[in-house]
């Protein structure tokens, strides 16, 4: 791989990591606020179940996940799956792409090169019994970081005064 293909690839996938990486981590705060409300309402109890317990890496965004469709399940919140019909499978979707990105390295191969020359996309390699590298596009990355920011905003609307 050329050098300055390569930087040109290292950058971009900076980048996209950047973007979407911090876009889930402020969904899932609001899902933090949204799980700890319904635990422990607004009071103190709140704020320490979310900065003791869900702020650390103990939980995962799986685990938030999982815990959010038992507390959406329980008719309190039924207006947010009445809303937002494919919440779950989209949580699944974003979860996945969250790992590739934080987790699994720059792909490097000849083929990585002629994607990004050629249709201007980045792969990412996961390592699984196997390579396989997963390439995406600016065009791609946005569809992700748009479903993201429209869940966050979604969710701090629902809840008003109670989210971050």
């Amino acid at each position: 791989m050329e050098e300055k293909v390569f930087r040109e690839i290292y950058d971009k996938a900076i980048n996209f990591r950047g973007r979407i990486i911090n876009a889930i981590t402020l969904l899932e705060r609001h899902i933090d606020v949204i799980i700890s409300d319904y635990f422990c309402g607004t009071n103190p109890k709140s704020d320490e179940l979310m900065n003791v317990v869900f702020a650390t890496n103990k939980i995962t965004f799986d685990s938030k996940r999982e815990v959010l469709k038992y507390v959406l399940t329980k008719g309190v919140y039924i207006n947010i799956l009445n809303d937002n019909p494919s919440l779950f499978s989209d949580l699944i979707k974003i979860g996945d792409f969250r790992n590739i990105l934080a987790h699994h390295p720059i792909c490097t191969t000849e083929e990585a090169d002629k994607e990004y020359l050629d249709n201007n996309k980045i792969g990412f390699t996961k390592f699984k019994n196997s390579a396989d590298d997963h390439f995406y596009s600016e065009d791609e990355i946005k569809k992700y970081e748009e479903l993201i920011l429209d869940y966050m905003n979604y969710f701090r609307g629902f809840m008003g005064a109670k989210t971050l």
